[in-house]
């Protein structure tokens, strides 16, 4: 049906959400997207995501934006890799077509915009594209008449304009505390007067996110020869303001998200940064130089992050000392000064011999707080540690023990030895009574050894009676495959699938269950029998 047609038969959208709109054929692409406007403008909508391919700037000479336009104070939240978007709101909001480079725009044209999202687009032609600075002036245009603005992505930014930097920073402290989330990144090198800028005009952020997927922030903006003078950097970034001290200035942020570096410098720039940090509430490092861990962790105690209650330490390995080697590093008392922690992601890090030594830093200090733990694609975790985390840890909400390998040059491989749950069975027989964790409402587990089922005590699915979702995927030949979210994988075995549904049956408080692929080992009528113990069931995926 032609597109004009739909969105005229729908009075009430106001989310728009275009993917790849554009067609080979030019000129069809260039109807179809002029009439899906006009018949779009018929609507009053608040929201609108544009991922378009590069041919649509051959689109934009033909007025297929003009809809678009006359809607612009409407509009609240904006995501698009396409620059050409803001040029067409910078040119709504002027009583006239203005070719002064930096126009003046009314407010209450944006008034309504609380996020603005530009994503760094994934063509290759983009970067040549935008190196000519010709869509920036409308792009900061847009984020200064923003008075609103509470969320803001710059997927790319130049820095070769000082006029560029200085507005943007300006816009940025302008907002205040109106501005929570700042997802920033950096195409080129930028000095050290830029990072002072950026982190004071950032101090009221309450979360920062500056990881970057396509550039390495840290290297572009402090660079090797500035590297070797980071604390005098950090601690002239923070003496910047109207007579403020150092000493007493407090960043704002609530979450801060370290980029992906595997140098020292990139890693290092932001701990002077930290003491100044006593807000932070959720600190992830996805991935860093291992050796460079252990300096990062020397910086963290109570005292300077004393609301700290989420960590996400991908690789956590490279924290936990080798318990065969006397020359590791001593990290181990620095995380034992942690306590208090409500979440723990620990991704493709822990292996055997150095399980046993997590497990006794979560019971010994995080045993009536940890709510959240995430040890997926921790391919040699040894079961009586887990088991020992989940008897001590009586918080517990969600567990996700999934073998998620998604390491470099090893594929999709999700055939290691993860967990052997029969130990838990073993040493909990049904009846005991001693399962700390009664909370649990989310518990993801995945095979180990070929040819066996996940056994899980039916005692322990009694006292965990508040499970709300589970999800069950079929076992291939090759290995187990799925890694969606809330899920418990078993053997394709249809006595054990049969067996398992049973147990499930004293989950009072099921709201969701999802059998993908198991239609042939467990029948219909098995599942309606059953689903009248599971009152409160509103989802069910059967095929």
């Amino acid at each position: 049906m032609h597109a004009a047609v739909q969105l005229a038969n729908i009075p009430h959208l106001v989310d728009l959400v275009c993917d790849n709109l554009i067609t080979r054929d030019i000129y069809r692409s260039t109807i179809v997207c002029r009439d899906f406007y006009l018949g779009f403008s018929r609507n009053i909508f608040n929201s609108i995501n544009i991922q378009w391919r590069a041919t649509f700037n051959k689109l934009t000479r033909h007025d297929t934006l003009k809809a678009l336009s006359s809607q612009t104070g409407n509009i609240h939240s904006v995501s698009t890799t396409f620059a050409e978007i803001f040029r067409v709101f910078v040119q709504a909001a002027l009583p006239n077509p203005c070719p002064v480079p930096y126009p003046a725009i009314d407010p209450t044209a944006f008034h309504r915009l609380r996020t603005l999202k530009y994503i760094y687009p994934k063509e290759s032609s983009y970067p040549k594209l935008l190196k000519n600075h010709k869509y920036l002036p409308s792009i900061l245009s847009v984020i200064e008449s923003s008075p609103n603005l509470e969320s803001l992505h710059l997927g790319f930014f130049l820095f070769k304009e000082p006029d560029y930097i200085q507005r943007l920073m300006s816009a940025i402290r302008k907002k205040g505390r109106c501005l929570q989330e700042l997802h920033f990144a950096s195409e080129e090198y930028v000095g050290s007067e830029i990072l002072r800028e950026l982190l004071w005009s950032c101090a009221a952020v309450r979360r920062l996110d500056l990881s970057v997927r396509y550039y390495d922030l840290y290297r572009n903006l402090i660079g090797p020869k500035e590297a070797r003078h980071l604390d005098k950097l950090a601690k002239e970034a923070l003496s910047i303001g109207d007579g403020c001290k150092t000493e007493d200035i407090v960043f704002q942020w609530r979450q801060l998200v370290l980029p992906c570096d595997r140098s020292d410098y990139g890693v290092l720039a932001l701990v002077p940064v930290l003491r100044h940090c006593s807000l932070l509430e959720e600190l992830k490092v996805p991935m860093v130089g291992a050796r460079y861990y252990s300096k990062l962790l020397q910086h963290f105690s109570p005292s300077v992050l004393p609301k700290l209650c989420r960590v996400d330490f991908r690789y956590l390995s490279m924290f936990i000392p080798d318990l065969e080697s006397s020359s590791s590093p001593n990290t181990y008392s620095i995380l034992h000064s942690f306590g208090s922690l409500q979440s723990v992601v620990a991704w493709n890090s822990i292996s055997t011999r150095r399980s046993g030594v997590f497990a006794d830093w979560l019971i010994s200090n995080c045993f009536s707080t940890l709510e959240r733990l995430n040890i997926s694609g921790c391919s040699q975790f040894r079961s009586p540690h887990l088991q020992r985390i989940l008897c001590g840890c009586p918080m517990l909400k969600e567990v996700d023990a999934l073998n998620k390998d998604r390491r470099p040059n090893r594929g999709f491989d999700l055939t290691w030895p993860l967990l052997d749950l029969y130990d838990i069975k073993d040493s909990k027989e049904e009846g005991d009574g001693e399962w700390a964790c009664l909370g649990l409402e989310v518990l993801q587990l995945c095979y180990t050894e070929r040819g066996a089922t996940v056994a899980i005590p039916a005692a322990l699915y009694k006292q965990i009676s508040r499970l709300k979702r589970i999800q069950v995927l079929r076992l291939m030949n090759a290995g187990t495959i799925g890694c969606g979210d809330n899920m418990i994988i078993i053997k394709e075995e249809r006595d054990s699938v049969r067996k398992a549904v049973k147990e499930w049956s004293c989950l009072s408080d099921l709201r969701e269950l999802r059998l993908l692929g198991l239609k042939p080992y467990v029948p219909e009528e098995y599942i309606k029998e059953r689903r009248k113990q599971w009152a409160k069931l509103e989802r069910l995926y059967y095929d």
